[in-house]
């Protein structure tokens, strides 16, 4: 084993197959924390405000996160991968092509050195855009979401970033030193405190304000536990410049906010254009959070995998090698996301009515049909599985040192998608917003795969995106065939599941001996 920085390199693919699924079992755990969350969320605020109120509150909760998330995660996933970048690079490339470091000793400067001197660049940077947040939310409310009752919500919401992106830069540091345990440890341990502390402030009594109040809490206590238990050792901050570090930290985080804006546009399209009445517009917020919240399961997990490739990337200097990581790492992906996301949209309507029983007492007491929720969800599960690998194309961009290639690649995105909503959402309300949006998410996908063939030389196979392509339109065919409601929606998920494998070995996509080969490097046994 060799080092380089301080930052070890595993001797083998098992370790990294190893890393990738703890990473891909903590996004698990979050994917299942997040239904968990929304599924008994919709419950407790329909013991505490009645049903009609409970579907409004979270649209309210919904809608409000929809304006946060995106910079809770500019502020967590792009500090995480700038610090991450900066590690695995031993800061010796800190701010990609045009920003090099000068300082020879900041190029010899070990892991835990590069990270404090991250810390100390990054988070007072944080708090200057915290600051100017709090100052457009009045526009935000007013402008965007066309109601000013959302004012205190995303002002108290506004110290979620902060508190993110500190634990952030500590699971950056574990990312680039590729202490993956660690690092989904740091992820597991936010989405249950997450789940705890959203439920428990719903359960108090005080409706979505409650809730994202306990949201705030537990993300706070969540950086103070990272930062006592696994921060790095204490050592004199790197020599690395400060514009290198914001350089490169800038671009990520406007990357990673701009790619979970693209997340929110048709919910605050619904909100701001679907109809005048703003109680109307929560109800329908309601209704579409949770088609999101189904369909986002393959951006949940899979983007996991990014943060696998990402410090393998950053590290590869050989065109052949990122070349390869390249078609590697899309091909996992598509064999990935693509069951999930067809079968979601083959068993939405059954998966909605099992998950979200509250919603659909809120549509009788309404008036809505149940195609209000469950056409949305087909379009949201095809939409949100081409949003998963947009992300990681523009994660692989980043760490290639091309962050503004992949900012204007989703820029190019958002503005598709804008066009998409603010057509479709007047006429078509929840249907018409997610068309809109997820039309722009796959234009952006085709751009972001053809900018990566052209700098790196590689995508995916042309013969693997045929045989996935045609796994996935047989689980749509045969999805429309089965009838089943309920539980036995599980049963049906299988057989679909099932008929996806059967296309891949019969087109020998893949191959039973080679799953088994990865069944071997994930438990570390020997041929």
């Amino acid at each position: 084993m060799s080092e380089r920085a301080g930052v070890s390199e595993p001797s083998d693919a098992r370790g990294v197959v190893r890393g990738g699924v703890a990473l891909m079992g903590a996004k698990a755990l979050g994917v299942l924390c997040g239904f968990l969350l929304y599924v008994l969320l919709l419950p407790i605020l329909e013991r505490t405000l009645g049903a009609g109120a409970a579907t409004e509150a979270l649209g309210v909760f919904g809608t409000a996160l929809s304006v946060l998330n995106p910079l809770n995660m500019m502020c967590a996933q792009g500090t995480l991968a700038a610090v991450s970048r900066l590690v695995a690079s031993g800061g010796g490339s800190a701010g990609g092509p045009g920003v090099r470091v000068r300082d020879e000793s900041a190029q010899g400067a070990s892991a835990d050195a590069i990270a404090w001197r991250c810390a100390r660049v990054q988070l007072p940077g944080v708090l200057v855009l915290l600051l100017a947040y709090e100052a457009l939310v009045p526009l935000v409310a007013t402008r965007v979401l066309r109601d000013a009752s959302y004012v205190p919500l995303l002002r108290w919401g506004g110290v979620i970033p902060f508190a993110y992106a500190a634990r952030c830069v500590v699971q950056g540091f574990c990312n680039g030193t590729r202490r993956f345990a660690a690092q989904s440890l740091l992820d597991s341990g936010s989405s249950v405190a997450r789940l705890v502390g959203v439920l428990g402030g719903a359960a108090l009594g005080f409706g979505a304000f409650g809730a994202l109040a306990g949201f705030a809490v537990s993300a706070m206590l969540v950086a103070l536990v990272a930062w006592t238990v696994l921060r790095p050792a204490r050592v004199a901050p790197a020599a690395l410049p400060a514009r290198a570090i914001v350089g490169f930290g800038a671009k990520t985080m406007a990357l990673t906010g701009a790619t979970y804006a693209l997340m929110s546009i048709d919910l605050w399209a619904v909100k701001a254009l679907a109809h005048p009445d703003p109680a109307v517009t929560d109800r329908l917020a309601g209704y579409l959070t949770a088609s999101q919240k189904i369909a986002q399961i393959p951006w949940g997990i899979l983007t996991a995998l990014t943060w696998v490739l990402f410090p393998l990337f950053a590290d590869a200097r050989a065109p052949d090698a990122r070349a390869r990581l390249v078609r590697q790492g899309v091909r996992a992906l598509l064999l990935l996301v693509v069951p999930v996301a067809t079968i979601l949209a083959a068993t939405a309507r059954p998966t909605y009515a099992l998950l979200f029983p509250g919603n659909l007492r809120a549509m009788d007491a309404a008036g809505d049909t149940l195609r209000v929720v469950s056409d949305p969800l087909v379009v949201h599960a095809l939409g949100y599985g081409a949003l998963a690998l947009l992300a990681v194309c523009t994660a692989l961009l980043t760490a290639g040192g091309r962050p503004g290639v992949a900012l204007l690649v989703v820029l190019a995105t958002g503005l598709a998608s804008t066009l998409g909503v603010r057509a479709l959402t007047p006429s078509g309300s929840t249907y018409g917003a997610a068309l809109g949006a997820s039309l722009g998410w796959g234009a952006g996908l085709i751009l972001a795969a053809s900018v990566l063939r052209r700098l790196f030389g590689a995508f995916a196979d042309v013969a693997t995106l045929l045989r996935v392509g045609l796994a996935g339109a047989a689980v749509l065919a045969v999805g429309a065939l089965l009838p089943w409601d309920g539980l036995a929606v599980l049963a049906s998920d299988a057989l679909l599941a099932s008929v996806y494998a059967f296309v891949l070995i019969a087109t020998r996509e893949t191959s039973i001996g080679e799953l088994r080969a990865v069944v071997r490097a994930a438990t570390g046994k020997a041929r």
